[in-house]
């Protein structure tokens, strides 16, 4: 595909970007990093002019997503775990071909892993925002993610892990089955059956319910801890006690993390690190999510991020 753009470029007609220009802005997109950054670097006016610089040296269409409406055709049968895995969506299909949409025009194992999954041809294209709302509505989810999930999980991992570091070491706890209360055992139970209710809901493009059933785990979690006031527990005999019901608290953040870490991937990789798991391989994640029993106990962190604040909505969409 050779697709020819004009747009302006320092008030000149386009010109390709040259290999280095095209080096650095796949290093920018690998590193999560704001294309604002490229369009200073490279004396752009605007990102979109950046954002189509690129796509036209690729050879690959850039689009406004807030324009286009997607083909509920499209989504029939198609792996989410792509959608996950690519930060990729379909938009258009018929018997041949399949249209999708990408926020990294540099991922170039994404084509490969729609056709082979799909057998069919795969034409792709840029979109010119990463946070554009279309029809699976990207701001309600992050609305969402604003006033719940990001309070939740940051709150919570806080309270732990500052709880961990005054009277564990800065080490993550133990679980001493012999201690289990049937409380702890009942969220260990709720959130496995919670992961693969969410993985019936993204395969369904149900996120927002995902983020729902997460969000009133979290919330159960979050009072069982203060409920039961694990820093009021400061003796040696109360240790165990202690553990146990930061290991519930850890190991509930740990299942989030690993489900919705193509949605937040920064900020759950930083979550996930923490908790000492290694996030190279994003293959597994659900499978990983559904180990609750899985918490790395005895792994020593160093600090305490405050990992969320929240979204300025207006600058994110």
């Amino acid at each position: 595909m050779n697709v020819a753009f004009r747009v302006r470029h320092s008030n000149t007609e386009l010109r390709r970007l040259s290999q280095q220009e095209l080096r650095r802005a796949r290093e920018l997109f690998q590193n999560g990093e704001q294309l604002g950054r490229f369009a200073d670097e490279f004396q752009f006016d605007t990102e979109l002019e950046a954002f189509q610089a690129i796509g036209a040296s690729l050879g690959m269409p850039v689009i406004d997503l807030s324009k286009v409406e997607v083909e509920q055709e499209a989504l029939k049968n198609f792996p989410v775990r792509l959608v996950h895995r690519h930060f990729l969506f379909p938009i258009s299909r018929t018997d041949s071909e399949i249209q999708i949409v990408t926020g990294n025009p540099f991922d170039v194992q994404a084509a490969d892993a729609v056709a082979d999954a799909t057998g069919l041809f795969v034409n792709t294209v840029f979109r010119a925002s990463l946070g554009e709302d279309i029809d699976l509505s990207w701001k309600t989810i992050f609305e969402r993610f604003n006033a719940d999930l990001a309070n939740g999980v940051g709150n919570l991992l806080s309270r732990s892990l500052t709880l961990c570091k005054k009277q564990l070491n800065s080490q993550l706890p133990h679980f001493d089955r012999s201690l289990a209360t049937k409380e702890q055992l009942e969220i260990a139970e709720r959130l496995k059956s919670a992961v693969i209710e969410v993985c019936v809901d993204f395969d369904a493009y149900r996120i927002s319910s995902a983020l729902n059933k997460m969000n009133s785990i979290l919330s159960v979690v979050d009072k069982y801890l203060s409920e039961t006031t694990p820093w009021k527990l400061k003796s040696e005999e109360q240790k165990g006690t202690l553990s146990n019901i930061l290991y519930v608290s850890l190991a509930s953040l740990r299942v989030v993390g690993f489900c919705f870490y193509a949605f937040f991937p920064k900020k759950f990789d930083i979550l996930l690190n923490l908790l000492g798991e290694d996030t190279t391989d994003q293959t597994n994640f659900i499978e990983k999510a559904k180990g609750f029993w899985n918490l790395k106990a005895g792994h020593t962190f160093s600090e305490i991020p405050r990992l969320f604040e929240r979204l300025d909505l207006k600058t994110a969409f």
